[in-house]
């Protein structure tokens, strides 16, 4: 089952491939923190719905609850991906933290 998790796993990252973008773009903010090789090779995308692996043996195991639970995020090797619905709180957030940062709202 392993084996099968991780073929999922290569082929959501390979889906993505062409939308992903770069961690590195973030390089500033996380300046100190993370290294730029590594956010190099590290990338998020933002989707409207977050895949996950609904295999019956998964289900068999008792993981089933832990797939129909609802997530706003999964990171799968090297892509992180958001759901649009977390993309805009966290937007939200960011704005609001960097009006405050700079002298109120």
């Amino acid at each position: 089952m392993l084996h099968q998790i991780e073929r999922w796993i290569d082929q959501v990252n390979i889906e993505y491939q062409e939308q992903r973008i770069s961690c590195s773009k973030f390089f500033g903010e996380f300046k100190g923190f993370y290294p730029l090789e590594f956010l190099q090779q590290s990338y998020f995308v933002i989707v409207d719905t977050i895949p996950k692996p609904n295999f019956p043996e998964l289900r068999q195991t008792g993981l089933g609850d832990f797939i129909d639970m609802e997530v706003h995020g999964i990171t799968t090797k090297t892509l992180i991906m958001f759901s649009l619905s977390l993309h805009r709180i966290c937007a939200y957030i960011f704005t609001n933290l960097s009006m405050l940062h700079n002298g109120g709202i």
